[in-house]
């Protein structure tokens, strides 16, 4: 994602964890229509923010604000294992 549709999109939503940050930014690109692809080789540097990871299960406020955020908004597949089996195939 370009550095114009990150700030277009208004960043990271500070209220969702951090395990799911990237994820909702991506799905927040999709409903507007901005272009988000895949790059082995892409880095990025967030210079005035730092995420960490917080494997505390007690940290269930952004979890919570994520899929309540989500819920019912993206295409679902009740299918899973054989969705990921397909993707490991690959």
């Amino acid at each position: 994602m370009s550095r114009e549709h990150f700030t277009t999109l208004g960043g990271f939503d500070s209220r969702i964890h951090d395990a799911y940050i990237e994820v909702d930014l991506c799905l927040r690109a999709n409903t507007s229509e901005l272009p988000v692809l895949y790059s082995e080789e892409a880095r990025a540097l967030l210079g005035k923010e730092c995420f960490t990871v917080n494997e505390d299960l007690q940290d269930w406020q952004g979890r919570a604000a994520f899929f309540g955020k989500w819920v019912g908004k993206t295409p679902k597949n009740d299918d899973y294992l054989s969705f990921a089996k397909e993707l490991l195939n690959n």
